[in-house]
């Protein structure tokens, strides 16, 4: 719960930045990138302690998978519409195995149907 409670944190601040005044989204632009650095950091530890293979736990889709799918769906449309500077801290090179969650998690069956509804 705790990995998830971390991304959704990031979540709720770019959703911030969208109705919040000019100031105030100046304030919570910094709170997002001080917020987005620490997860990225930790995260990319957690991936890299199961060999980086694009999944959280195992070899399998778990929970968590799904998560940063449904983030990075998020992010890639409708945060990125609002906060274009939130993909630069989510990029292939800032964070090499979020990413490759991302596309292994995108590359379900299961899932395909989900992930075409946020590429229209």
């Amino acid at each position: 719960v705790e990995l998830r409670t971390q991304i959704n944190d990031v979540y709720e601040l770019a959703l911030m930045h969208k109705i919040g005044s000019t100031e105030e989204r100046k304030i919570v632009m910094e709170k997002f990138a001080g917020a987005a650095r620490a997860i990225i950091r930790y995260h990319e530890k957690v991936l890299e302690a199961n060999g980086g293979n694009g999944h959280y736990f195992g070899d399998r889709v778990t929970y968590m998978d799904i998560v940063v799918l449904a983030f990075f769906c998020a992010l890639n449309g409708q945060i990125a519409a609002d906060m274009p500077q939130a993909l630069d801290f989510f990029s292939e090179q800032s964070a090499p195995l979020l990413n490759k969650v991302y596309t292994t998690t995108a590359k379900e069956p299961a899932l395909a149907e989900f992930v075409a509804s946020f590429r229209k």
